[in-house]
């Protein structure tokens, strides 16, 4: 399979495994792939709550930073791309 590059050396297109060799366009599609990991983390935890008659601030304190932090780097890695495009 076939890498592209863009103007600074990071892969655009084709596979990469390592996230850092990624396009900020590349990185903030792969965040984004990963918000439904996140739900399905909470999913499982809303479900264990029930079973195990266990309060649910137990799953705010694990869900809501990872959304918090899934956010902040979508948002991060979608200025970047911008900046990277314009120039």
């Amino acid at each position: 399979m076939e890498k592209k590059l863009d103007k600074n050396g990071k892969t655009d297109k084709g596979f990469e495994l390592i996230y850092w060799n990624l396009s900020y366009r590349r990185k903030f599609i792969r965040t984004l792939w990963f918000l439904p990991c996140i739900l399905a983390i909470a999913a499982v935890m809303i479900a264990l709550n029930i079973l195990l008659d266990v309060p649910y601030v137990y799953t705010a304190f694990v869900v809501i930073p990872l959304l918090v932090i899934e956010a902040a780097q979508l948002i991060f890695n979608y200025r970047q791309w911008k900046l990277e495009e314009d120039d």
